[in-house]
């Protein structure tokens, strides 16, 4: 579930649409969490989906770390890849803002966490853009999606955090183990999906 101070609408005709704040969200704020109501498509449902499915989910969706496809039953489908993105996704089920993020200002991510299967061509109009995101992207940048995910998890408890009723049990003892004694730190890499992993 998206953060409930954002909504959707058009970016430009050639990305379509993307998810925007109503409100300013605070860096430390959770943006997104894994809840009940995801749409899981493992594998095998996939490949039994017809011609005008598959695209669908293929496009929507992202590979979690089991090798199923999420597409999120809220607007969180909408969220645009950025190289340098406003939000990242973290080893206990939830994104955080890892900058301020403005009244207005448009929600990214980095899609070289979704575990995509073939190379994409983006093009975010910032400088340095890496220009592609590919499955290697994992073995350049982990350090570096980890370094801001545990900056932004310094500010965690002194912001509000609407989304966190929706953590899992497991998942949220396991967030303030870390943040209580700093160690245990579960990595973004938790995240990556690796094809020969049972």
């Amino acid at each position: 579930m998206m953060h409930p101070d954002t909504t959707f609408h058009e970016v430009n005709d050639i990305v379509g649409l993307g998810v925007f704040a109503t409100k300013a969200i605070p860096r430390g704020t959770m943006t997104y969490v894994f809840d009940k109501l995801e749409i899981v498509v493992t594998k095998d449902e996939f490949e039994k989906l017809d011609e005008n499915y598959q695209p669908l989910v293929q496009k929507y969706s992202f590979l979690d770390s089991s090798g199923n496809r999420i597409v999120s039953w809220d607007h969180g489908k909408y969220v645009n890849h950025c190289c340098f993105p406003n939000t990242l996704n973290t080893g206990y089920g939830f994104e955080i803002a890892i900058r301020d993020i403005a009244e207005g200002e448009q929600l990214t991510d980095d899609y070289g966490m979704f575990n995509l299967r073939k190379e994409l061509t983006v093009c975010c109009e910032k400088e340095n853009c890496r220009q592609k995101v590919t499955c290697n992207d994992w073995d350049e940048l982990t350090e570096v999606w980890d370094r801001e995910v545990k900056r932004a998890l310094k500010l965690y408890q002194s912001v509000r955090q609407p989304l966190e009723c929706l953590m899992s049990p497991e998942a949220r003892e396991e967030l303030y183990r870390y943040l209580g004694t700093g160690e245990d730190y579960r990595s973004v890499e938790c995240n990556r999906w690796h094809e020969n992993r049972t």
